[in-house]
């Protein structure tokens, strides 16, 4: 679904600018990393659903955003736009179908590169940003977790993986690798149909033009069958 990169690459840009803002970058990439936000914003808002599925992805993602924003003016307007593609969802499901969707004019490339190869991945892939939170995820990482991509964006690893594996496995590996070290290790999980399995997690950290290191890119892949490993 075109919502799917769309809304990741406005996280991978807000990413970004989190980490601008941390390291306290100058003023002049700043203020372009929050143009860009804003763009990619209000493209998402703009974006028109050619569907039930993407006008449910577009609620899903402002209530979420009205929740984490809270009693703002941002957060106001965000439950707004819910309440109104509520209605649009309710009108498309008594037979009036929405318009084609299509990708809003100017979309930005440099965001969008990154989002479209994650969430067009075929492999178990995903991105976590500096705050331990999904910026995008491939449709076999969402549906692992029995979720929908869009559902996975802005979910905290945390939340999604358990408190126990976060902190006793991912978190150190994460560290180390948004500290800029490749990380590679193996676990095995219990799989009801498949009995005890191997995992191979592959952490690499990525970097953006103005050097800041803003996310990392996990790939998790089933290496119990050496030589001819399946991801799943």
């Amino acid at each position: 679904m075109q919502i799917v990169s769309l809304i990741s690459d406005l996280m991978f840009t807000d990413a970004q600018l989190q980490a601008s803002m941390a390291a306290n970058t100058a003023p002049e990439l700043r203020a372009e990393l929050l143009r860009r936000s804003a763009i990619l914003l209000q493209q998402v808002e703009r974006y028109e659903p050619e569907g039930l599925p993407e006008i449910r992805e577009k609620i899903a993602f402002f209530m979420r955003r009205a929740t984490m924003l809270g009693r703002t003016g941002a957060g106001r307007h965000d439950m707004q736009i819910a309440a109104g593609l509520m209605d649009h969802l309710q009108t498309a499901a008594t037979g009036r179908s929405p318009r084609q969707g299509r990708m809003p004019e100017g979309a930005l490339a440099d965001g969008g590169r990154l989002s479209v190869y994650v969430t067009q991945a075929s492999e178990r892939l995903f991105a976590i940003g500096t705050d331990h939170r999904y910026l995008a995820a491939s449709r076999s990482e969402a549906r692992f977790h029995e979720r929908s991509q869009v559902q996975m964006i802005g979910r905290h690893l945390r939340d999604v993986l358990g408190p126990e594996e976060y902190e006793r496995r991912a978190l150190p590996h994460l560290q180390a690798c948004l500290s800029g070290v490749p990380q590679e290790y193996r676990f095995a999980v219990e799989r009801p149909d498949e009995g005890r399995r191997t995992i191979r997690c592959l952490m690499k950290p990525v970097t953006c033009n103005a050097g800041l290191r803003f996310c990392a890119l996990v790939y998790k892949t089933d290496v119990t069958d050496e030589g001819r490993a399946q991801t799943f």
